[in-house]
């Protein structure tokens, strides 16, 4: 990792990291994720640290901090767009019943079907395991109260008000974990407020980057983040794609010059007639998107009708030039589309083999996607261990590597 001064500067990237599940705290994520891209090792010359903080001034936030990096004459400049103040817990019952709900869905995601067994039979050994606990639970206080001394009582409601506490701390950390999965994923009327928030936010922020003097975004969603940093996507390439109609749009021979070139290449042409647009990259990592049939919508059939729609884009190789532009009438120049956005943006997805809330996405979200194979574990070999290790450099490097490769491409 070079260390730069300003003056030897030839571009700016931004790169923003969107944190997944949990209650994260504000740059909890973002922190972890620059210090292995960019902090040096310490050794004995002393050497400075190769990242700078200053104000972040894109959300105005203060509890925000932007982190700066330095590789090969270039700056990187990180930012974590922050959502989970914006969504609310649900009741462990919400939790509990959309946990049910995915369990027995009838058509379980080809991710999760592999493991849909286990998981059911152990739901089922875990409900005869309560249904013992209480059984026995009903059986000791009966026998308590009519047989042994007043003492054995304070006793007995002790122990009962510890067990109770522990077992709801459990169930707390069951809702912390996958409640912002089932606010930001459910249409139910009481979710809508937190999930438009997170999505108006997602896109003023992105939309405010691009007005910066950055030649290039990486966009990084880690888990949930993932699913948001997608909508985060396309929802912002269908607002900036209007401002193409400040330049007239393109010919008829240039549109038929981007369906045979490259992504970087469309990229790079669409950047040099002055189109705005300047994610190049989106990496997602461990991805519940692999679920999204399952999650997003009500069955497979809903979700490929709104991939056709172009609702969900896919990145995929697409011959059909109506879908990737549309014509404007009055300068009879052409527009991207907003189902075009993978055309401009390559998709690598990283997930470990034991993750399963991560997967392959491509058969989900087009064959265009960089499905990197499924990672196994260096030291985080327990179901669901690693899922929060992807850019571990030290403990799990390959999958570091992956992320490391693209950003400092």
């Amino acid at each position: 990792m070079d260390e730069t001064n300003n003056s030897t500067i030839s571009s700016k990237t931004a790169i923003v990291v969107i944190h997944g599940m949990g209650n994260q705290y504000p740059m909890e994520t973002i922190t972890d994720f620059v210090d292995n891209l960019f902090k040096k090792e310490e050794n004995k010359d002393n050497n400075p640290k190769s990242i700078y903080s200053a104000p972040e001034r894109i959300t105005g936030s203060f509890d925000q901090r932007k982190l700066i990096g330095f590789h090969n004459n270039v700056q990187y400049d990180c930012y974590e767009y922050y959502w989970a103040h914006l969504i609310k817990e649900p009741s462990v019952s919400d939790t509990i019943s959309w946990m049910y709900k995915l369990i027995w869905k009838k058509e379980p995601s080809e991710r999760l079907n592999k493991y849909i067994s286990i998981i059911r039979m152990s739901s089922i050994g875990l409900l005869l395991l309560i249904s013992i606990i209480i059984f026995f639970y009903y059986w000791l206080f009966t026998w308590i109260i009519s047989c042994c001394p007043l003492w054995s009582h304070l006793f007995f409601f002790i122990v009962s008000v510890v067990a109770f506490y522990k077992l709801r701390n459990i169930f707390r950390l069951l809702t912390q974990s996958f409640g912002d999965v089932i606010r930001y994923t459910v249409p139910h009327p009481s979710n809508i407020e937190g999930r438009q928030k997170i999505s108006n936010n997602a896109v003023e922020f992105l939309t405010n980057l691009h007005d910066k003097d950055y030649s290039r975004i990486v966009i990084v969603g880690h888990s949930l983040g993932s699913i948001i940093a997608y909508e985060m996507l396309i929802n912002t390439f269908g607002n900036l794609n209007k401002l193409f109609k400040n330049v007239e749009g393109i010919e008829e021979k240039d549109k038929e010059e981007l369906l045979e070139v490259s992504r970087e290449e469309s990229f790079n042409k669409m950047q040099f007639m002055g189109w705005k647009w300047k994610v190049s990259d989106f990496i997602t990592c461990g991805s519940p998107l692999c679920h999204a049939e399952m999650i997003l919508t009500k069955n497979k059939d809903l979700f490929k009708n709104k991939k056709e729609l172009g609702e969900y884009p896919v990145s995929e190789p697409i011959q059909d030039s109506r879908k990737l532009f549309y014509l404007n009438k009055k300068t009879k120049k052409y527009i991207p589309t907003h189902y075009s956005v993978f055309k401009y943006v390559e998709w690598n997805n990283i997930h470990f083999e034991n993750d399963i809330i991560g997967g392959k996405l491509r058969a989900l979200f087009g064959q265009d996607i960089h499905d990197h194979p499924p990672i196994k574990p260096k030291t985080f070999k327990r179901i669901l261990a690693s899922h929060t290790q992807y850019w571990n450099k030290k403990q799990e490097e390959k999958s570091f590597k992956i992320i490391e490769e693209i950003i400092k491409k």
